[in-house]
This record gives structure tokens, C-alpha cells and sequence, in this order.
């Protein structure tokens, strides 16, 4: 298997820097050149010397090869489950059930072929593993055995627990797990039992199930297995294990406190936590475990405050308030914890060189210090600059929290911000748009001021819950000027002139991430209540232009969480037409995608990694293919997978990962278009990126390791 780890990086000799300890110590991450590269202190070259640096000249493509060798499988297979579903009807039993056991037989054939242990060989023995469950369903609806929906999940579960084993492969643990979970919650639903029963029942089942899995996963991983070495299989299972645990607390506070079933799960969950915490916290030293503890605990008290407050008479105006601002303090009160706890393993993850994740993006061994002067060595970086550096590197440490931390002082300040809105109305503040209106501005107001004056981390929690509240009363005060029929456009024009002016106002990314996001919402809404729906291609427009600019051109930093926002805009835009009723048409927006795609390899080939056109006019005849083959979804998956990767941010790769399976549900489903055209589709989409796997792999090899250049 090819691997950029046997090509040797020649590393030259440290030049001599006066630099001091702290954050030039930590290991060296691709945001520190992003950051070098946003602030001028290098080019475009001295960025990219810096990546090869860190992740090896090979780095780009291997990444890219698994991409697109399971990205092929998943669509290949939903075309094969498209073309069953066409011909149903007019196939004979015999044949049905010997369709799929050949391709069954021929995945395994195939595994055996490459070798058990190589990529290809799991690629095989985890298509083997899908059909098999193909196999089931089409065995039962064949035979109308009566049996429950649960019993093909189990059936599918035992059958294919052997060459799971035999696999050890991280991803097929997971699709295993994964359907272990969905028996277990069928077996309930389907038992008679009551329904307050099946959520208990349930709940604790899989919360017992997935904590067993996870357990079993560090036991494995501490014994040294290499397939167990990658953390994402623990990021499944630690809240897969809580948030079930949590419905039967929350049913002890809500349903009554002298339930005793209720009170066993409520046990239950707390005895769970606690384990996780201590074992996390001391062992594992997982700062996302721990934030999904933590999270699970914000909702407890602030549920069990709201309980409280509400059924002993309160007034309504109070109590909302009172629980609003409780979510802001837990939340508040949580994340500067989690910050402290950040900090403290980013310490000891020097001196022990335990691979701790702080940031969905990749790390090094090697210090940032190291990766300074390499770029002074190299002529990309001049001593002069090394100062600013230093203290540009120690403030952004200082002010930098992991992306799920963000998330979790968003959903809280997004919380937040729904009980003050409720509050207001209650206390009839939207009677008047004038009043609604300067509320919204003093909060906003009230919001910057906090921000840029004081650096105390509870503070600005609050001030992002303001900051919602502001936004949210500003708009519900332009709707209430806003003349019926025209109330939506209004409004989006009104959060669009909003939005330009707070975004460079407010210093919060997270702010900024959301005024973002706000106006293309309301832009969308507008054009699918007008009669021109078909305008929205002209928004996916204005966003992949956007995107490119942003994360390819690289422009200010100021512009991140604007880019953040484009994509997921742009996500959301690209199912629509894929919706039932929606009469949008999807060529447009495909072929938009498709020199958004022949774009991004001429840049990338031409101007970034390598210079080879013949791997430019490969991939730009993939990108065409897949644009008239496919979704413009799809296709915009796999660019922003790519352009995520190329950039070394796991944000943008964690996003295409997540909504490609999501296009390729709703492109199942669309009523537009025949199962017979959609199998053809799904299976051509596959077979072009299998194609473009095996040729690009072809042109590195020689480009790169011309020793190894056998396919």
C-alpha cells in the first residue's frame, strides 16, 4: 500500500532564533501557517512549504485516494439498491436473491484478491457487509416471512460479525455498531410494551450497549491495535452513549420524581458519567468527551431550574428570564472550564506526546518553533518577523477555544436568546415595531461594546445571547413594518444590510459565523415564495464564488466564518431542488458546480501541489462527467471535501463528509426522476471517481516516487 510515510523528508539544519517557551512549543499545526499566510508574513509558496513540511510531499493525495475510493463504493451501492428497487416487480425470486449473492461473493473475492489488510481489501469486505443486509431485505419481502423489522437488523448484525472481526477495520465497527443500535431501538418500539417503558427500556439499552463499545474500543486501543488508533470512532460513541442515557432523567424531571423506574435510569446515567468523566479527564485526557459531559449536565440543571420555577407559580415573564439567563451562566461557567482543561493538556501534550485533539485540524509531532525556522532556513520567513509572530501566535492561543466548544456556547447563547425573545413578547414589547427596534439595537449595541472592552470569558458569552437577541428583535421589528406579499423580501434585504454592517463590528467569530447565515436563509425563503424560485441559482452562484475566494485566494482572516457560512448556504440551497413540490430546476446549479470543480484542479495542480496537465485535464473531465452524471449536491460534497483537505481544515471535509450521504438520501427519494435513472446516475457517479482514483494515483506515483510507480 502506498504511503507517504516511506518518503523520507530531507529536514534542514535549525537556524538559530531567539524565540522564548509557550506557544512556539506546542506541536505545530497547518492553522499556524493559515494564520502566517492571513497576516502577511508569507506567501502563497512559504504557506505550502510549511504544509509539505508538516504532513510530507504525499500528504495531499493520500487522503484523497481513501476519498475517493469509498465515495465511489457508497454511490456504486445506492445505484445497485436504485436498480432492485426499479426492476422489482419483473424480477423473478431466483434472480433477485442471485444478484446480490454474486456481488456478495464478488466483494469478497475481491477483498481476498488485494489482501485483507490493504485499503482495497476493506473497501471489499465493507461493500460484502452492505449487501448482505440487501440480501435480508430482499429475502423477506420475497418470502413475506412475518419476521419484525428488528430481526433483519439483528440477522444482518450476527451474519457479518466474523469478517468484521477478521477486518479490523475501524469503519465497518462502526457500520456493526451502528446496526446493533438501530435493532435495539426496533426491538423496543416493536415490543407492545408502554410507551413511557419503550423510551426507558430503549434509552438505557443502547446508552449500556454503546458504553460497553466504547469501553471496549480503549481497551483495545491502550493494548496497541493500529486500527484502533484513530479517535473518531471514540467521538461516535462517548455521546452515543449519553444523550440516550439522558431521556430517562429528564423523564424523572418532567413526568414526575416518584417514579422509581424513572429513578433507576436517572442512576444509571449518573453513575455513567462519572466514570466517563474520570476516565476521560485522567486517562484519555479527551477534551470532546469532556465537553459532551459537560453539555449533557447544562441541560440537566437548567431543565430541573425550569421544572422548578414553573410548577411552583411563578410569573411567566420572570421564570423565562430567569431560565434564560440560567442556560447563559451554566454554558458560560462550562466553557471557561473546558478552556482551562484545553489548556492544561496542551501543556502536558508537549512533554508527553500524547496525540490530544484541541482542533479539527491535523498536528506534528515537531514544535511550532521548529516550523519558524524551517521557514526562515528555507528564505520564506525573515527573522525581523519572528516578534510579532511570537505575539499574534500567543494572543490567538489565548483566545482560542476547539470548534465543539464554540458550538456548545452557540447553542447555548442560541437558547438563550429564544427565552428572552419569549420574554418580550410576554411583556408586549413587540406591540410597536419602534420599540422592538431599539431593543435590538441597545442589545447589539450593549453586545459590541462588551466584546471589544473586556477580555473575561463570561462576559462574552453573554454578549453573544445578547447579540442574538438583538438580531432576532431587529428583524421581527422590520417584519412588522413590512407590507404583506412583500414581508419576506423585506426581510431578507433588511438582515443583508444588518448583517454588513454588525459583521465587522463584532470581533466574535461566532457572531460573525451567524450574521452570515442569517441573511441566506431569508434570501432563500424569499425566492421560494415569489414566482421566480429559479433564482436561487444565482445565490449558489455568489456562494461557491465565496467559498473559492475565501478558502482558495485566502483573503483576511475576518473572512472565515463568512466562508464557514457560504458552505453550509450552500448545502442547504443545493437540496432544494431535490425536495418534493419545489419546482426548481437543478441544471444550473450543476453546471456552476462543474467549473467550480474544473477550477479548483487547475489551481490546484497548476498553481499548488503539483504542476502536471495531464492530471488537470483528468480530474476536469471527471468534475464535467460527474456534473451532467450527478446532483449538484454531490458534486459540491466532494469539491468542498477536497478544497478541506488541500487546506488542511477538518471543518470543511467534516461538513462535505456529513451532507453527501444526506443528497444521496433525498436523490433517492425525489419523485422527478425514475429509479432506472437514478441507479444509472449513482452507478456512473461511482465508477467516474473510482476511474479518477486509479489514474491520478497512477500520475503521483510516477511524479513523486518514480520507484514505486506500480499500480
Amino acid at each position: 500500500m502506498f504511503n507517504s510515510d516511506d518518503v523520507p523528508i530531507a529536514t534542514p539544519p535549525a537556524t538559530s532564533v531567539a524565540l522564548t517557551d509557550s506557544a512556539l512549543e506546542q506541536p505545530a499545526e497547518t492553522r499556524t501557517a493559515r494564520l502566517l499566510f492571513a497576516a502577511g508574513h508569507i506567501d502563497d509558496g512559504g504557506r505550502r512549504e510549511a504544509l509539505q513540511w508538516l504532513l510530507g510531499p504525499l500528504g495531499w493525495w493520500q487522503w484523497i485516494e481513501r476519498a475517493l475510493l469509498f465515495l465511489g463504493l457508497l454511490l456504486m451501492r445506492a445505484g445497485v439498491v436504485c436498480f432492485v428497487a426499479w426492476n422489482w416487480a419483473d424480477m423473478p425470486p431466483l434472480l433477485k436473491l442471485g444478484l446480490i449473492e454474486v456481488a456478495i461473493l464478488g466483494a469478497c473475492g475481491f477483498a481476498l484478491w488485494k489482501g485483507l489488510d490493504t485499503l482495497l481489501g476493506k473497501a471489499g469486505q465493507t461493500a460484502a457487509a452492505a449487501l448482505v443486509g440487501a440480501f435480508l431485505a430482499v429475502y423477506g419481502q420475497v418470502y413475506q416471512t412475518g419476521a419484525d423489522a428488528y430481526e433483519l437488523f439483528v440477522g444482518w448484525a450476527v451474519l457479518i460479525l466474523p469478517w468484521v472481526i477478521l477486518a479490523r477495520f475501524d469503519a465497518l465497527w462502526a457500520l456493526w455498531i451502528g446496526l446493533v443500535n438501530v435493532a435495539i431501538g426496533l426491538a423496543w418500539k416493536q415490543s407492545g410494551a408502554p410507551h413511557d417503558m419503550q423510551t426507558l427500556g430503549m434509552a438505557i439499552s443502547l446508552g449500556v450497549f454503546n458504553g460497553v463499545a466504547a469501553q471496549l474500543r480503549e481497551l483495545g486501543h491502550q493494548r496497541g491495535y493500529v486500527w484502533l488508533k484513530n479517535n473518531w470512532l471514540r467521538w461516535l460513541l462517548v455521546p452515543a452513549t449519553l444523550v440516550p442515557l439522558l431521556a430517562p432523567v429528564l423523564m424523572f424531571i418532567f413526568d414526575g420524581f416518584d417514579r422509581w423506574d424513572f429513578a433507576l435510569g436517572s442512576v444509571v446515567f449518573a453513575v455513567a458519567s462519572a466514570l466517563m468523566y474520570r476516565f476521560h479527564r485522567y486517562q484519555t485526557r479527551d477534551l470532546f468527551a469532556l465537553t459532551v459531559i459537560v453539555g449533557c449536565v447544562c441541560v440537566l440543571v437548567n431543565s430541573i431550574l425550569g421544572e422548578v420555577l414553573f410548577d411552583s407559580g411563578f410569573p411567566d415573564e420572570l421564570g423565562v428570564f430567569v431560565v434564560g439567563s440560567s442556560v447563559i451562566g451554566c454554558v458560560g461557567m462550562a466553557a471557561v472550564w473546558l478552556r482551562r482543561v484545553g489548556l492544561e493538556f496542551r501543556r502536558d501534550r508537549v512533554h508527553s506526546g500524547a496525540a490530544q485533539l484541541f482542533a479539527p485540524e491535523e498536528t506534528s509531532e515537531r514544535t511550532t518553533r521548529e516550523m519558524l525556522q524551517h521557514l526562515v532556513s528555507t528564505g520564506h520567513l525573515t527573522t525581523d518577523h519572528l516578534p510579532t509572530i511570537e505575539k499574534s501566535l500567543e494572543a490567538d492561543a489565548a483566545d482560542r477555544a476547539p470548534w465543539f466548544i464554540q458550538a456548545l456556547v452557540a447553542f447555548g447563547a442560541w437558547v438563550s436568546c429564544i427565552f428572552f425573545l419569549i420574554c418580550a413578547g410576554i411583556m408586549e414589547i413587540y406591540d410597536s415595531s419602534v420599540s422592538t427596534m431599539m431593543l435590538g439595537t441597545m442589545l447589539c449595541v450593549g453586545s459590541i461594546v462588551i466584546q471589544r472592552v473586556s477580555q473575561q470569558p463570561f462576559l462574552r458569552h453573554l454578549s453573544l445571547a445578547l447579540a442574538f437577541t438583538g438580531y432576532g428583535a431587529l428583524l421581527i421589528g422590520v417584519a412588522q413594518i413590512g407590507r404583506a406579499g412583500t414581508g419576506l423580501w423585506v426581510i431578507a434585504l433588511a438582515s443583508t444590510v444588518f448583517s454588513l454592517v454588525l459583521y465587522p463590528l463584532f470581533p466574535s467569530s461566532v457572531c460573525r459565523f451567524m450574521l452570515a447565515a442569517a441573511p441566506q436563509i431569508w434570501i432563500v425563503a424569499a425566492f421560494l415564495d415569489s414566482r421566480v424560485p429559479d433564482g436561487v441559482h444565482g445565490l449558489v452562484l455568489a456562494q461557491t464564488l465565496g467559498i473559492g475566494a475565501i478558502f482558495a485566494w485566502r483573503p483576511l482572516r475576518i473572512l472565515w466564518p463568512l466562508g464557514y457560512a457560504l458552505v453550509l448556504g450552500l448545502f442547504g440551497v443545493l437540496i432544494i431542488p431535490l425536495l418534493p413540490h419545489v419546482n426548481v430546476v437543478a441544471w444550473p446549479s450543476s453546471m456552476v458546480q462543474v467549473v467550480a470543480e474544473i477550477w479548483l484542479s487547475v489551481w490546484l495542480l497548476s498553481s499548488g501541489h503539483h504542476r502536471n496537465w495531464r492530471l488537470t485535464i483528468a480530474i476536469a473531465v471527471a468534475a464535467a462527467l460527474l456534473g451532467v452524471m450527478s446532483v449538484p449536491g454531490v458534486l459540491a460534497a466532494l469539491g468542498v471535501i477536497v478544497l478541506g483537505h488541500l487546506e488542511r481544515d477538518g471543518a470543511l471535509r467534516a461538513l462535505g463528509i456529513a451532507f453527501l450521504p444526506l443528497y444521496l438520501i433525498a436523490f433517492y427519494y425525489s419523485l422527478d426522476t425514475s429509479l432506472l435513472f437514478k441507479s444509472g446516475t449513482l452507478i456512473a457517479s461511482g465508477a467516474i471517481l473510482w476511474t479518477s482514483r486509479f489514474f491520478i494515483r497512477r500520475q503521483v506515483l510516477l511524479l513523486e516516487s518514480p520507484a514505486n510507480a506500480v499500480a
